[in-house]
């Protein structure tokens, strides 16, 4: 083998090597951002999850604080008035409080946001969805609760059950055990004071 030949093994050894050593390189650092793009949107994930679980007390306000705390609010008008026809997941903001003098803005990215049909293509439908039935069926469902809301302290401010106006005037709350023990007294004719 001549000095030429061993030159020429060694220049073609050491630019595979290099070659090998820049691709693998180049592979671990496409991972790296990957890894690190994948935990950004695992963070931008749980931001739309919070988004949901506050839309869905929005939505909802009967039972916000659970069904053991059902609440009825008193409304002059729907409560979310024409809110829900422009609803968008990727518009949540939450303020939070951090210390006692400072707090902290979490919002959705909407960049990522709209990344999602990348990489999770059936959740940004399901999402897409549910932007959807907030735009339609939001708006109904905030004017029957209104309606339904209206119609109960309509019925409730003209009943003769003395429990129930005690507990309308003043403001206080009557828990629905005592209400239907104090119906159930009346109706068989024996009274029971309210405490």
């Amino acid at each position: 083998m001549s000095g030429q030949d061993t030159f020429i093994g060694a220049l073609a050894g050491g630019a595979i090597s290099g070659l090998i050593g820049f691709l693998t390189t180049r592979y671990d650092r496409r991972l790296v951002r990957r890894e690190a793009h994948l935990r950004e949107h695992r963070d931008n994930l749980r931001m739309i999850q919070q988004a949901l679980v506050l839309l869905k007390e929005q939505i909802w306000p009967l039972t916000a604080k659970g069904s053991d705390d059902l609440r009825l609010p008193r409304w002059d008008k729907p409560p979310l008035a024409n809110w829900p026809k422009n609803y968008s997941i990727s518009d949540f903001v939450s303020v939070e409080s951090v210390t006692e003098k400072g707090y902290q803005v979490f919002a959705i990215d909407k960049v990522l946001y709209s990344d999602i049909k990348n990489h999770f293509s059936e959740l940004s439908d399901q999402l897409a969805e549910v932007e959807r039935k907030i735009r339609t069926d939001g708006v109904k469902l905030d004017e029957s609760v209104y309606e339904l809301s209206s119609a109960i302290y309509n019925k409730l401010s003209s009943s003769d059950l003395s429990v129930l106006k005690w507990t309308f005037e003043k403001g206080e709350k009557a828990p629905c055990e005592r209400l239907s023990s104090l119906t159930q007294t009346r109706a068989s004719g024996t009274q029971e004071p309210c405490s």
